[in-house]
């Protein structure tokens, strides 16, 4: 039965036609992200050899040491860009560097690139899947109800229910297909990554769940007693408000309800700071070192005064400005809490974010390098500020006794709610869509 409605189904011109353009578009965002994670690696690797931050086995100045702050690329990059485009993924800290500019330096994509987003596969998934899908849908049983065809059906041994099941899942095979190909072909040309295949198994599991999800709605709305043209306007409705109202009200709200600290008012508390600190920096260093008296006894001679007024400075600063940047993590996350409450309106939202999680580009991972690099620096600034003030010189040995910086997998128990939330509503849906195909509800 299945070969016989495939060449029913593609006998239709259109949906040919559709489904050719669906494959090209999916290639197509397989070809760009590849390209950009391309980029992406190859800007990482450059940051990562560059000359400035290597530190040889001699003991040096602790002002002439700087160390590299990288976020390993994700695993999934060529899949889901996420927000690796917006948040920093490399930076550098040392001893004139303040926590509010470690990431001052890296590079972002013109504004205009920057708002209409990245064309990746997840962009394919989330939100021209479902077109497809809703064209193809629409001869589940609408277009055989309108010509009496339903009728004889319900009349066959085989039953309305049967036939129009198989014909959602034809459907969802069709279009689930060329994304699972796609992706497994671009994951296997991507250089190899620790995780990669568990991500991408889970990644797989979370587009078939949204595209069932959809196929599930599909095949109830085809139970309702509407002409075909009426199905397909609310059926575009619908997709409509999940995938491009309900997203964007969520982040205006998420904006208006938790708006992050001024950017003029972190710029005018540091200045401010920095000009206060520069002149109490005798008393400053007086104070610094009485509470650190085991660095009376570890200097190595004079001190040059501007790296001292330097130190106490940025010790002032950092101060200073740490419950503002403090705010603006406390801003994010609100944030992220309020977006995802719009989840539960938007299955497209909650994919996206479930898909750019388990790529590995997701806001949760950049947040937590963030948290790691500021304490990383915290820790590094620490010890070359006290070697720095006393004349004290480094080796590579000292710096490496440091905690290194470590970002923690950001997969956890979110992202296997968020899939079980989507399956199971997919089966559940697509459940008591299938039990309303009798002839007393179809036809």
């Amino acid at each position: 039965m299945m070969g016989f409605e495939l060449k029913l189904l593609f006998r239709e011109r259109l949906a040919v036609i559709a489904w050719a353009g669906f494959l090209a578009c999916a290639l197509a965002a397989a070809v760009l992200g590849a390209a950009w994670a391309e980029r992406h690696r190859a800007a990482l690797a450059g940051h990562a050899a560059d000359e400035r931050f290597a530190i040889s086995e001699a003991q040096v100045a602790a002002t002439d040491i700087a160390r590299q702050l990288i976020l390993p690329p994700a695993p999934l990059l060529d899949l889901t860009i996420g927000r690796a485009d917006l948040e920093p993924s490399a930076g550098a800290t040392s001893f004139f560097a303040r926590e509010d500019k470690l990431f001052a330096n890296y590079e972002l994509d013109g504004p205009v690139a920057l708002a209409n987003g990245r064309f990746d596969l997840a962009f394919v998934v989330v939100w021209l899947a479902p077109l497809l899908l809703i064209a193809l849908g629409l001869s589940i049983a609408s277009a055989d109800r309108d010509t009496g065809l339903l009728r004889q059906q319900a009349a066959a041994p085989v039953g309305i229910r049967r036939v129009a099941v198989g014909r959602a899942l034809l459907r969802l095979v069709l279009v689930l297909a060329p994304v699972a190909l796609v992706a497994i072909g671009a994951t296997l040309a991507a250089p190899a990554a620790e995780g990669k295949g568990q991500a991408l198994a889970l990644w797989l599991l979370i587009a078939a769940g949204y595209l069932a999800l959809w196929q599930a709605a599909i095949l109830f709305a085809s139970t309702l007693r509407v002409r075909q043209e009426a199905l397909g306007a609310g059926l575009l409705a619908v997709w409509a408000l999940i995938v491009l109202v309900v997203p964007a009200f969520g982040s205006a709200t998420a904006q208006a309800l938790s708006p992050p600290p001024s950017r003029f008012t972190l710029i005018a508390e540091a200045r401010a700071a920095e000009v206060a600190a520069r002149d109490a920096a005798p008393d400053l260093l007086n104070k610094y070192m009485h509470d650190h008296p085991e660095l009376l006894s570890a200097g190595s001679g004079e001190v040059e005064a501007w790296v001292k007024t330097s130190a106490m400075t940025g010790r002032q600063v950092e101060a200073a400005i740490g419950p503002t940047l403090a705010s603006f993590e406390d801003a994010r996350v609100r944030q992220r809490h309020v977006a995802q409450a719009f989840e539960l309106l938007s299955p497209a939202l909650l994919t996206h974010r479930l898909l750019a999680d388990v790529a590995g580009t997701g806001e949760a991972r950049f947040a937590a390098f963030r948290t790691a690099a500021a304490s990383y620096h915290r820790r590094l600034k620490g010890k070359i500020t006290s070697a720095g003030l006393v004349g004290q010189k480094l080796s590579r040995g000292d710096l490496d006794a440091i905690a290194p910086l470590r970002v923690e997998a950001q997969v956890g128990g979110s992202v296997a709610f968020g899939t079980l939330l989507l399956v199971g509503a997919a089966l559940l849906l697509g459940a008591f869509g299938a039990h309303r195909f009798s002839p007393n509800r179809a036809i």
